[in-house]
């Protein structure tokens, strides 16, 4: 199990109406990838997004975390 999981069982324990929507991440995943994951979660009805995020790299997690802050600002 992981950070992910737990944090989605947490949830899932607190709320009868909710549905989850694995999205998955891999090492090649960048800025866009990264938005592109935020749009299609949008595009399914998603209304909250929670993030559990790992990398191998400094300059990968900075091209994820520049995907994340674009979501934030398209969809505030």
């Amino acid at each position: 199990m992981s950070h992910g999981t737990h944090v989605s069982g947490i949830a899932l324990k607190g709320s009868q109406k909710l549905a989850l929507i694995p999205l998955r991440m891999n090492i090649f995943t960048n800025e866009d990838t990264f938005l592109e994951l935020i749009d299609s979660a949008v595009s399914s009805g998603v209304r909250v997004i929670n993030v559990s995020l790992g990398w191998f790299s400094k300059s990968q997690g900075e091209e994820v975390f520049k995907g994340l802050i674009k979501g934030i600002k398209k969809y505030p």
